[in-house]
């Protein structure tokens, strides 16, 4: 798992924001599963949770 986990982490978003990127790497950064957990981390760390509108969010999804 190591050998496939490390490069899917170096084409992601995790270090190096995608602003910057060449458009095909941007593409890959974009599809990465990687990258919107990172997103989602840094989401949660800097602006909160709030438990409202994940409530709403989930019961509007089913």
């Amino acid at each position: 798992m190591v050998p496939l986990g490390l490069p899917v982490t170096m084409l992601s978003n995790a270090f190096v924001p995608t602003d910057g990127m060449p458009g095909w790497l941007r593409l890959l950064a974009d599809w990465n599963p990687v990258s919107a957990l990172t997103a989602a981390s840094r989401e949660l760390r800097y602006c909160g949770w709030r438990a409202g509108e994940a409530r709403t969010l989930y019961v509007n999804k089913f």
